[in-house]
């Protein structure tokens, strides 16, 4: 069963380290990048387990930088 993950983040920076720590975490796609005003919202595919692995992952690691503002959806 495949499923989607999407991170909001705020800022260009963040969202990369947020795609970054997805892709490197489980076997996942990147599959599009939106802009809104200063929130980037990365959107992924793969496997319920592997997508809910890799936004917790990149959602740690957003937080760890310091960017305390992070939305996540499984």
């Amino acid at each position: 069963m495949q499923a989607l993950g999407m991170i909001e983040t705020r800022g260009f920076l963040a969202a990369l380290e947020a795609s970054d720590k997805m892709l490197k975490t489980a076997d996942v796609h990147l599959l599009d990048k939106s802009y809104c005003g200063p929130l980037v919202t990365v959107t992924i595919s793969g496997d319920v387990a592997a997508a809910k692995a890799a936004v917790d992952s990149a959602t740690a690691s957003i937080l760890q930088i310091g960017r305390a503002s992070c939305r996540e959806r499984v």
